[in-house]
């Protein structure tokens, strides 16, 4: 018989992790499966992303960008792809 159990549990600082309590006997083998539940970012990795957003969103919004049409994106990739 197949049990699920599901707890969710903070890691520390030492990186272990410590399940008291759990509903089996002695000896029995499980699988334990780890899913992080909100990957926090640090925040110099956060300042990257917010900058690529902010150079993202500044790019997008110039003139020139605003006139290219899907189908002049498909000549550039096709060129590309010929090696043109």
């Amino acid at each position: 018989m197949n049990m699920i159990l599901e707890q969710e549990i903070m890691i520390d600082k030492s990186k272990n992790l410590y399940l008291p309590n759990l509903p089996v006997i002695d000896g029995e083998i499980v699988k334990i499966i780890i899913l992080q539940k909100n990957k926090v970012l640090n925040q110099s990795v956060q300042e990257k992303v917010n900058k690529w957003q902010t150079l993202f969103k500044t790019t997008q919004a110039l003139s020139e960008i605003q006139s290219i049409t899907e189908d002049d994106i498909q000549v550039e990739i096709d060129a590309y792809r010929n090696g043109q």
